[in-house]
């Protein structure tokens, strides 16, 4: 059995201070390293499509420690020569299944923070109502009252929704009690920030089939905004993703990771300024409006979370001078798409539609997970699985329930972080925003089979519990712990 002691604030030992930095860079470069064969393995197809899978597999099993960083990695590629769908969907099934199967033989005890139990608390309600929508599926189906698709099996959605939503949770509680925690996720969130980049601009340079799997550009193929050029001059690009959308959105939560891993309470207005601009130009990138207004809206709220007078002010300040300079409006209206609105003509035939279909009972009881695409091919023609709004999204497939647990979660994000301090105050705030604001005109993950889905509930543990906090304090903590897994190493000083 391990406990973990922690340091005296009043001693200072050098030598555990220089055997605990010594430890940290080591980790560091393991994570470089690591991030670095990955991406090698994916983009080479050394083998087959399945390399990447495959050495996420394989490393997981070698690096019990590293899964949920590991996790983290593979949620950054979703598209590569050496890696393409659904084998994303292996390589999550793999390193999940080993973080369930390590928690179940452990048997450790969990120390259950006031940060933790939120947490918990928002899995099992999430868990609890994918448990409701495969009831709700089963009766639409077997009884002829909403069909669900055939080639989207309910039960196999329902599967993967709460999978995805349970390994977030282990991962999150594996990284909370790592000890090296707060250094690997910054290390492995900046490699990957680095590498979406990369693509991308690589893209810019020489076409949005650059790194791309002949199967993913057949993809891309098909979303005509994506490879057409057009009234922008340049296509809209996806970076390892298969979606513009995925390209402008993603960085955003390996940004709010950073932050959610700092140990520093308050706020950096440095941060701020990156968070921004990395985002606006991932946006730029990928053409993706919401999100263009979402990093506008984001920054602006981290700010208000430090300072509501000064962030009035600044604004203030600065409305004078966005008049005086003389800005290419006309060129940001058309690289952003604002000129052309024939995609939130689209959205609105999917509104239209669902809200056609969505009688009283399917108000109450929703029409169950896998509806959507029989929904959509009846009245339009095509087999769309969502609607583009999490509002309709979680009222077709669960109802009342749907939209309830949804706002449920953002206020919990947003109330929680509002207690804490400035800089888990500005990364709730954020995520809050997100979810609230920027999904209402987009497909929603945070209740889906994707990968993604997974990743939003990682993020959102990051809100109530930061990586390797058990090591910093113990004051919250409910009842003793053990810790005999062996992944999460005590401190210099702990017996």
């Amino acid at each position: 059995m391990q406990t973990a002691a922690i340091p005296s604030p009043v001693s200072f030992d050098p030598i555990a201070h220089a055997a605990i930095q010594s430890a940290r860079l080591t980790e560091a470069v393991k994570g470089i390293l690591l991030c670095s064969a990955y991406y090698a393995v994916a983009h080479l197809r050394l083998f087959s499509v399945m390399d990447g899978a495959i050495f996420l597999a394989a490393a997981s099993l070698l690096l019990p420690a590293w899964r949920p960083y590991l996790l983290l990695i593979g949620f950054s590629v979703q598209d590569a020569r050496g890696q393409i769908v659904p084998f994303d969907y292996a390589a999550v099934a793999a390193m999940s299944g080993l973080l369930m199967l390590s928690a179940a033989i452990s048997g450790s005890e969990i120390p259950l923070t006031r940060g933790l139990r939120h947490y918990r608390h928002l899995v099992l309600m999430g868990i609890l109502l994918v448990g409701y929508g495969l009831v709700t599926s089963t009766v639409n189906h077997t009884m002829g009252i909403r069909t669900q698709f055939e080639s989207r099996p309910y039960y196999i959605v329902c599967i993967l929704m709460a999978s995805m939503i349970f390994t977030a949770w282990l991962a999150t509680r594996q990284m909370y009690m790592d000890a090296f925690g707060s250094t690997r996720i910054k290390v492995v969130a900046v490699c990957i920030l680095i590498h979406i980049f990369f693509i991308a601009i690589m893209q810019f340079r020489f076409g949005p089939a650059f790194a791309a799997s002949p199967q993913g550009m057949a993809e891309i193929i098909k979303q005509d905004q994506a490879s057409n050029p057009g009234v922008r001059g340049v296509a809209r690009l996806t970076g390892p993703f298969l979606s513009p959308n995925a390209l402008a959105s993603v960085p955003a939560f390996y940004m709010l990771m950073l932050l959610g891993a700092r140990r520093a309470r308050e706020l950096s207005m440095l941060f701020v300024a990156g968070f921004f601009v990395t985002g606006i130009t991932a946006a730029a990138l990928g053409a993706a409006r919401t999100m263009f207004v979402y990093y506008l809206a984001a920054a602006a709220a981290m700010t208000w979370t430090r300072s509501p007078s000064k962030t009035m002010l600044a604004m203030f300040l600065a409305l004078p001078m966005v008049l005086l300079v003389n800005f290419d409006v006309d060129g940001i209206m058309t690289v952003m798409r604002l000129k052309n609105l024939n995609s939130l003509g689209a959205r609105g035939e999917l509104w239209q539609c669902a809200i056609d279909n969505l009688g009283w009972a399917e108000c109450l009881f929703g029409m169950g997970v896998s509806h959507f695409p029989n929904m959509y091919y009846a009245g339009l023609g095509h087999p769309s699985t969502d609607p583009h709004t999490w509002i309709l999204s979680m009222i077709g497939m669960f109802g009342i329930s749907g939209v309830i647990v949804y706002l449920l979660i953002c206020w919990r994000i947003y109330r929680f972080s509002r207690t804490q301090a400035a800089s888990r105050a500005a990364m709730g705030v954020a995520l809050a925003v997100f979810l609230f604001g920027r999904e209402l005109g987009n497909t929603q993950y945070l209740f889906n089979h994707h990968p993604l889905c997974c990743l939003y509930w990682t993020c959102i543990g990051f809100v109530f519990v930061r990586p390797g906090e058990f090591f910093e304090s113990s004051d919250d903590v409910d009842y003793p712990v053990r810790m005999n897994d062996g992944y999460s190493a005590p401190l210099p000083g702990g017996s």
